[in-house]
């Protein structure tokens, strides 16, 4: 579980990257995000065959796959007009938020998870 949030906080950080005036910095985050990236995915299919039981596999994957592909689907069509109607910043401001929340629900979820009962 660490290394998804150390992943993602990765990924959140390429925020970062957008703001940068070179473009040496700018293609180095996005590598860190790619390589991050990459990482959360087979650690999610990792996890989801490990800790499951085989009966609902194919569902939980299929439910992965969803909750992954919307963002990817979403995201290209939301942020022109979040970029147009409030500025470049709220779009940056929006991802930063996304990450916040991700992180805080993983975290909620890890002591949920350890709590014994």
């Amino acid at each position: 579980m660490f290394v998804i949030v150390l992943c993602g906080t990765i990924i959140g950080m390429t925020l970062l990257g957008r703001l940068t005036p070179s473009l040496e910095w700018f293609v180095i985050f996005y590598l860190l995000a790619a390589f991050a990236g990459s990482i959360i995915a087979v650690l999610l299919s990792t996890m989801t065959t490990k800790y499951l039981p085989a009966d609902v596999l194919g569902r939980a994957e299929g439910i992965l796959d969803v909750m992954t592909g919307i963002p990817r689907i979403v995201g290209p069509l939301a942020i022109p007009l979040l970029a147009d109607a409030y500025g470049p910043e709220a779009v940056l401001i929006a991802m930063a938020a996304s990450v916040v929340v991700s992180i805080l629900f993983l975290c909620s979820q890890r002591r949920t998870l350890a709590s014994p009962g």
